[in-house]
């Protein structure tokens, strides 16, 4: 059971990333996003949740 609700919440946040990533490029076409910075906070998030951080937080 524990594995599934993992695995579940692995997709999920593959999904968000996803569409984070998706809203970025559509924001730099615009011109309305400031490259560097946002780069760096996408690293942050990342590095969270590569080490398992994002896992224990609940919405």
């Amino acid at each position: 059971m524990v594995h599934k609700e993992v695995k579940e919440n692995l997709e999920e946040e593959e999904e968000e990333e996803e569409e984070e990533e998706e809203n970025e490029e559509e924001k730099e076409e615009e011109g309305e996003c400031e490259g560097s910075e946002s780069d760096e906070e996408d690293e942050k998030m990342s590095d969270e949740k590569d080490s398992g951080k994002a896992l224990d937080k609940k919405p």
